[in-house]
């Protein structure tokens, strides 16, 4: 675990060619992340379309509370 992140691996058949995978983030993914005191925090990840950006959806937080600066 780094940063609070679990290492996953993907296991699924989307990711079998570059432009599977790149179509699979884009579409986004759901990730969980694990805290030491076992609290986990449920975030929603997608791939901006030009590919410059990955972005989370908060999902119990208001949008403006969840803007980084």
């Amino acid at each position: 675990m780094e940063n609070g992140w679990a290492r996953l691996d993907c296991i699924c058949s989307c990711c079998l060619s570059a432009s599977a995978c790149l179509q699979y983030m884009i579409t986004g993914s759901s990730l969980i992340k694990v805290r030491p005191n076992s609290r986990q925090y449920h975030r929603f990840f997608t791939l901006s379309e030009d590919m410059n950006t990955l972005k989370w959806t908060p999902t119990n937080k208001k949008t403006a509370k969840a803007v980084r600066t």
